[in-house]
């Protein structure tokens, strides 16, 4: 038998050798001297561990009779076998055993030597004698590299495990408020450096600039020379401002850079936008312009399409990183809705489809570090701000559904968030209207029909009943003109404008638009049935503008232009028989909208798509004339007498005005300014009306409009 070499296991540590080896090589030894035969012999390897370690006859070997009671001498004999180890006691010894044969049961093997092998029976494990199987660093190394996998393993599983059971996200917040602005004017635009809020409001009836601390405190106008300017945005730099001129008539207008420190403004370019801004590094500017949106070069100049779309666009802003775009689009229908583009042009799509139906979301904006988007929606019938969580996150889970940060019965629009990432500046309105009508004693407008919230006010004949939209929400009423008998005749969604008695007083006509387009309907004036439309009347592009014959049995208007529909259609004035249902159109009135009928039956009014002249057709002689107009109109209205034409004016480089035109001679005369009124506004602008003893009417916003500084909360 050859040498056999046995160490205890911290020794075998020491000498970088496998402890388990040498347990074999001492079993076989052990193995002779209980049983006095040869190990290995091709009898199971087995029975070393029962001889030893159960004290049981493995038959057919039988084991030395003295092994049960002398245990100790034979453990000890057999370790003699070499002089230089160093022993342990049987009874450890017993306890390295026991370990060595649990591996082995468990189906782990023992090293295998290449040479002096034994083999033992069939699914027997093979037992060295004279040397291990595998060199010590070898077997070392490779446990340690099996430990590693599964420690990785076990690390990469709680990773996962802690990922996916991570908590949600908790939402945004606002903690308190303050108020900014104490003028309760109407606000167009908001900016801030920082330490200042700059913002535009309408003053009467043409715009101002002005600055208020961020903390609040007293606002002051900023001087320019751009006329009634409109702030768009502010450079990255914080030096400049993007302004604009407001005009009612022109949806896009030159662009200019106005320095904060007061000199003198610089247009960008030939650019003509209705919207615009300046990207986070201040080298591009991207810009609406009708359908379309554009980028150019921060001079206004090398401008380039990005897309078109269907509406009209509005308030784009950029992403933190530069690479998004994101802008509002307004419809004919008066809904809006938030879209998305890289700034490549590519990949152009709503952010929220349909999230509200319709969709009423606009005016975006992003935290500095682009993790919140922020943004205006009239979900739930007021507006509010909303947030939506931008990216994901590694420790927490990450909802990126909207959520709604403010409530209550004001409207919450037009959100700004600060450049510390912990304010959101916002607008807060309470609309409401006042009726009023022009005093010619006074040469001012009092409140009239006890100051109602109304808007396109009509009289029927006798001059007893009205009917008019409801501001703001824009629903269908009639009542007497003391208020009484008060009764609602459309509901929301539909949103209505121009309603207009029949003769009788048994119907109503007016413009209706929902999320299917822009009608004119009928409706009952008792409440009886639903508003039904116009049969016979061609619908592709939408109507607008009816009116009744003074007799009752027609309906004179016109089809939707242009700048309501943004498709190139003709619009024609058209007259449609109530009895036969047939539809006629007025020569040469291609082009014309804005139809209203004279009190005795012989003229049309109208004015064309550009609203820059108004027209007048005879029809007794068909033929048209022009009354001479050379400035924007709106709203012409018939006197009652039929002798003259009222209607809203914007005389170039003049505050708005209300004009009268004699039909006779053509004269035009200003029967009051309107510098000093603010007026509601409705989808179709400014209305004016006349009362039954000819004085205008008007809707003066009674509302207030303030600016908030909201103190956030950003997971």
């Amino acid at each position: 038998m050859g040498t056999v070499a046995y160490m205890s296991p911290e020794q075998a540590r020491g000498e970088e050798l496998d402890a388990r080896t040498d347990l074999f090589s001492f079993g076989a030894v052990l193995y002779e001297m209980a049983t006095g035969r040869q190990p290995f012999t091709g009898n199971t390897s087995a029975v070393i561990f029962n001889a030893i370690l159960s004290h049981a006859p493995v038959p057919p070997i039988s084991l030395n009779a003295e092994l049960p009671t002398d245990f100790e001498r034979i453990v000890n004999k057999a370790l003699e076998k070499d002089r230089d180890l160093r022993c342990q006691t049987a009874a450890e010894l017993r306890a390295d055993l026991k370990r060595l044969k649990r591996d082995t049961d468990s189906g782990r093997s023992a090293p295998v030597a290449p040479a002096g092998v034994y083999p033992g029976e069939a699914g027997d494990r093979r037992l060295a004698v004279e040397t291990p199987s595998l060199e010590p660093g070898v077997a070392m190394s490779s446990r340690r590299w099996r430990n590693l996998g599964l420690g990785l393993a076990a690390l990469v599983i709680a990773l996962a495990m802690a990922y996916l059971l991570r908590p949600t996200l908790p939402p945004p917040q606002i903690l308190s408020s303050m108020q900014i602005t104490n003028d309760g004017q109407p606000k167009t635009g908001m900016a801030t450096d920082g330490t200042r809020l700059y913002f535009s409001a309408l003053n009467g009836a043409r715009n101002k600039v002005y600055e208020v601390s961020t903390a609040g405190g007293p606002v002051a106008p900023i001087v320019t020379p751009v006329e009634s300017p409109v702030l768009l945005d502010i450079s990255p730099d914080r030096s400049q401002l993007l302004v604009q001129s407001f005009n009612l008539l022109l949806p896009d207008l030159p662009l200019y850079a106005m320095p904060v420190l007061g000199s003198s403004p610089r247009r960008l370019g030939s650019l003509e936008a209705g919207d615009a801004a300046w990207s986070p590094d201040g080298v591009q500017l991207v810009y609406a312009q009708g359908n379309s949106l554009y980028l150019a070069n921060a001079d206004g100049t090398g401008s380039l399409k990005l897309a078109v779309v269907e509406g009209v666009g509005f308030r784009p802003r950029w992403s933190p990183d530069g690479r998004q775009v994101r802008f509002s689009i307004q419809t004919v229908l008066g809904w809006s809705s938030i879209w998305e583009i890289s700034a490549n042009g590519t990949g152009l799509h709503q952010l929220l489809p349909g999230w509200n139906n319709p969709s009423d979301e606009c005016c975006g904006a992003w935290t500095p570090d682009g993790k919140y988007f922020f943004f205006q929606s009239g979900k739930g019938g007021t507006r509010n701000v909303w947030a939506i969580r931008e990216g994901p996150s590694l420790l927490y889970r990450v909802n990126h559904q909207p959520v709604q940060l403010t409530t209550g019965p004001t409207a919450t629009r037009s959100p700004l968030v600060g450049l510390d990432g912990k304010r959101l500046f916002a607008t807060t309105s309470q609309a409401r209207g006042r009726l009023a009508r022009y005093d010619a004693r006074t040469s001012q407008f009092v409140p009239y029909l006890n100051g109602i919230s109304a808007i396109g006010v009509d009289f029927s004949r006798d001059g007893q009943w009205i009917a008019y939209a409801q501001y703001p929400d824009l629903t269908l009423w009639r009542s007497k003109i003391n208020g009484s008998d008060r009764l609602q005749l459309t509901f929301a969604p539909m949103k209505t404008f121009l309603p207009r008695w029949s003769p009788d007083r048994k119907q109503i006509v007016f413009i209706g638009i929902t999320d299917q387009g822009r009608h004119n309907y009928l409706v009952a004036a008792d409440g009886t049935g639903t508003p039904q439309l116009i049969p016979g009347v061609p619908s592709e592009a939408g109507e607008t503008d009816p009116d009744w014959s003074p007799d009752g049995n027609s309906l004179v208007f016109s089809g939707a232009p242009t700048f309501f529909t943004l498709k190139s259609n003709v619009n024609a004035i058209h007259i449609l028989d109530m009895g036969t249902r047939k539809v006629t159109t007025l020569p040469a009135s291609e082009g014309l909208f804005s139809t209203r009928w004279s009190p005795d039956g012989r003229y049309v009014a109208a004015m064309p798509n550009s609203s820059r002249r108004l027209m007048v057709y005879d029809l007794t002689t068909g033929k048209w004339s022009d009354l001479g107009l050379d400035f924007f109109a709106a709203f012409p209205q018939w006197s009652r007498d039929g002798k003259a034409i009222y209607f809203e004016g914007y005389p170039k480089g003049r505050a708005a005005a209300i004009f009268k035109v004699r039909l006779s001679d053509h004269q035009m005369e200003q029967v009051t300014g309107l510098a000093h009124v603010r007026q509601a506004w409705d989808l179709l602008g400014p209305w004016i009306g006349l009362a039954p003893d000819n004085s205008p009417m008007l809707v003066e916003d009674a509302g207030a409009e303030d600016i908030y500084a909201l103190a956030l909360k950003l997971p």
